[in-house]
């Protein structure tokens, strides 16, 4: 679930920004995965061999059952009608980026520039659940 593309350039100042204002994925906090002074979710987690008390043993990430929907409008938009699209993201905290799950579309260059605003809506991934757990469980198959 990567599209190859990144919401690149960000300072540490616009990163930090982006995450309070991305804030919980799943919408429950009772899972207690919202993380950082931000108090908010990857939208992933990582693959690996993790026990109790353990590290995990390579860092492998995929997003979770509840990516962060953002909307990206171009920088270079001709007037207020031009309207932006959404994207799917998840937070990569290994290689600390944001990665785009849906490619932009096909007029976009690896330079383009986007204003990137924040949604309170909550996506949930379809997936075939053939364990019965009703969502995507860290190591599980």
């Amino acid at each position: 679930m990567n599209s190859g593309y990144y919401l690149g350039s960000l300072s540490s100042d616009e990163s930090a920004l982006l995450k309070k204002c991305l804030g919980d994925s799943d919408g429950n906090d009772s899972y207690g995965n919202n993380v950082e002074v931000y108090s908010w979710d990857y939208g992933s987690y990582k693959i690996g061999g993790q026990g109790v008390g353990e590290t995990y043993t390579y860092n492998l990430e995929t997003p979770s059952s509840h990516p962060h929907a953002i909307k990206l409008v171009s920088t270079d938009a001709a007037d207020d009608y031009t309207a932006g699209l959404y994207y799917l993201t998840w937070y990569q905290s290994t290689l600390d980026r944001f990665v785009l799950i849906n490619a932009p579309v096909t007029t976009t260059t690896a330079t383009a520039s986007y204003y990137v605003y924040a949604t309170d809506g909550v996506v949930e991934r379809v997936i075939v659940d053939t364990t019965g757990h009703g969502q995507i469980i860290r190591g599980q198959k």
